[in-house]
């Protein structure tokens, strides 16, 4: 970590001719306006970024495939996401159809088979959440970073060294985890379900679907049926009023209403009701600010990885699974939208990679990361929390089946 810091300091001083601008003035990004299609076109004209990413979804070098966990060259981490689609019908229909089943046995069978297959489904739930952790104990000390620092503010930093080299013509150095590994080390606070999670499946069995659709949050993340993913997903959706992405906002100088609210819906650093009101009743505004410091930098580096991911491989797979946690995180849905549904219906997929699309462009387009000339930070400043979870379209609209005819006609 240290050379790192070094090489980013000496490169930091050879830019003196082109010293670096953290304002959003000059470099402000106009939402997309879908109010036509010839607007729409002139839009993505304007916007390089997400007229490349149309192309590549058309082409088939970005496919959206069910699960994609060993052949992605390290981007998916299905093994530590949910189902999103529940096996009932498909189990029912089975057994319907098979004519070795008596008539009347066939309502007693489907029933346990669904019952059979989601103990099945929790099992290697749990098992995947402890290989995450277990994978990911040792990712920091493994890698030489730093283990007192923020993993996502580590790779940000060597992110924007590797830019900075990238603008002065010379080979960026590789960074030191993949997507996936990167995630994952996020994701493995799970574990910590596992022992409550276990004692409940162990003494309901078949019920646990139940109790999981009801209270979900007892259960890992990957252990989540569709119905409890919804009753999450709901409860997490965006209801930030940061409508201005203009006007720079820095986590520290954030109200602390509007503070607290981003905090309670994140779902990337989940912070607890109680914990908010402790961080109010004691006055103590520093923890919350730094809390929304990490999830600025997650995104970016999530972002970032992503991007590259798609944009310099001739071939990426991105899997559902990734594809709803993706919309999830970034609360590119509303409080009415179903994402397990929506990603295994064809248009409903197109929209969500769309809305995907969108959010990329806006943050990205004209940067360093997709051949311009600006660093992210230059564009918008440093952790500027205005355009957090920015649809990319005007007023922050959600794309619809409408808009999303507009997109695709331009490409």
């Amino acid at each position: 970590m240290g050379s790192w810091f070094i090489q980013g300091c000496v490169l930091r001083s050879k830019v003196a001719s082109r010293p670096l601008q953290y304002s959003t003035q000059a470099h402000q990004q106009l939402p997309l306006s879908l109010s036509s299609i010839n607007v729409a076109g002139q839009g993505m004209k304007a916007n390089k970024l997400l007229k490349k990413l149309g192309l590549k979804l058309k082409a088939g070098e970005l496919q959206l495939v069910k699960l994609a966990e060993n052949c992605d060259g390290g981007i998916n981490s299905d093994r530590s996401l949910p189902m999103t689609e529940f096996p009932k019908q498909k189990i029912f229909i089975e057994v319907a159809s098979d004519n070795g089943i008596a008539a009347w046995r066939k309502g007693i069978v489907k029933w346990f088979r669904l019952g059979v297959h989601m103990m099945k489904y929790y099992k290697y739930g749990l098992q995947n959440t402890y290989r995450v952790a277990k994978d990911t104990k040792y990712l920091i000390a493994d890698k030489d970073l730093d283990s007192k620092t923020p993993l996502a503010t580590q790779m940000a930093k060597l992110i924007e060294f590797n830019e900075i080299r990238a603008r002065l013509n010379k080979a960026p150095n590789s960074l030191p985890l993949t997507r996936k590994q990167f995630v994952e080390y996020y994701r493995r606070g799970q574990v910590w379900k596992i022992p409550t999670f276990f004692l409940i499946a162990l003494v309901l069995e078949e019920l646990t679907a139940v109790i999981c659709y009801f209270f979900p949050k007892v259960a890992p993340h990957n252990c989540l049926t569709p119905g409890g993913y919804l009753k999450i997903s709901r409860s997490h959706a965006n209801i930030t009023d940061l409508k201005d992405p203009a006007k720079y906002k820095s986590p520290y100088n954030l109200a602390k209403k509007q503070l607290f609210q981003i905090l309670r819906t994140s779902p990337i650093i989940q912070t607890p009701s109680w914990r908010l009101r402790v961080y109010a009743l004691i006055d103590n505004k520093r923890q919350p600010c730094e809390t929304l410091v990490q999830i600025h930098q997650y995104l970016f580096v999530d972002d970032w990885l992503l991007l590259k991911s798609i944009l310099t491989g001739k071939e990426a797979r991105l899997s559902y699974r990734e594809l709803v946690n993706c919309i999830w995180e970034r609360q590119l849905y509303s409080k009415d939208e179903d994402l397990n549904k929506m990603v295994n219906d064809d248009t409903g997929r197109r929209i969500l990679i769309w809305r995907l699309f969108l959010y990329w462009s806006f943050r990205f387009d004209k940067t360093v990361t997709v051949g311009g000339d600006q660093l992210f930070s230059e564009k918008w400043g440093v952790n500027n929390v205005s355009i957090l979870n920015h649809t990319g379209l005007d007023g922050r609209q959600l794309l619809g089946v409408k808009g999303l005819s507009a997109l695709e006609e331009n490409v």
